[in-house]
């Protein structure tokens, strides 16, 4: 990984990248450039935030872990909580 100059001179207006892959068989799959979203450019909703975290739970949390977890973020909130409450949920 290295820094792409003309992505630096776009920041902090935009938050650009882009990847190349060489295959084994020698061809290259590019990206070409890549704005990535949820700044404050390109904000995410609550739900497309939501979706992302379930989509990156699947196949390594259960679901039920995995919805009790997101639930717990807006008790993470409150003056009260305590972070082990999360922390139980996380050792399941």
């Amino acid at each position: 990984m290295v820094e792409e100059p003309r992505h630096s001179d776009r920041f902090p207006e935009g938050r650009w990248s882009d990847i190349e892959v060489v295959l084994r068989d020698g061809r290259r799959i590019s990206s070409g450039d890549v704005h990535a979203t949820g700044g404050p450019e390109a904000w995410r909703t609550d739900a497309e935030v939501e979706e992302k975290f379930h989509l990156f739970c699947e196949g390594v949390l259960p679901k039920q872990q995995a919805k009790a977890i997101w639930k717990m973020r807006a008790r993470l909130l409150e003056e009260d909580c305590l972070f082990s409450e999360l922390a139980e949920l996380v050792r399941e």
